[in-house]
């Protein structure tokens, strides 16, 4: 083309646009979709994100409830947030090392 004889040092913005924008819905979509999971998991009755899961527990961690007064407790564990435990554990099944998978 006869444009980017005019401006030479301009031929590359197009691609530059490209992968800026694949890379802009590419993160995107995945805000879309947690949106979308917390959505629909809003529908249920008791909101999975306000209960401590046993089958999402982790031995050195103390999941505690909205309702629990964290200051109260005497304990020598990490404690984390039902909500916490939820997104990590149930949404993104986060492991502890990446050697897991």
């Amino acid at each position: 083309f006869k444009v980017w004889a005019m401006v030479p040092a301009l031929k590359g913005v197009g691609y530059g646009q490209l992968i800026g924008t694949a890379s802009v819905v590419s993160y995107y979509c995945s805000l879309i979709a947690l949106s979308l999971h917390f959505l629909f998991s809003s529908f249920q009755s008791v909101l999975p994100w306000t209960v401590c899961h046993p089958s999402l527990s982790q031995e050195d961690l103390l999941c505690v409830t909205s309702a629990t007064n964290a200051s109260d407790m005497e304990t020598n564990q990490t404690v984390i947030s039902a909500a916490e435990q939820y997104f990590k554990q149930g949404v993104l099944k986060a492991k502890d090392d990446i050697s897991d998978g």
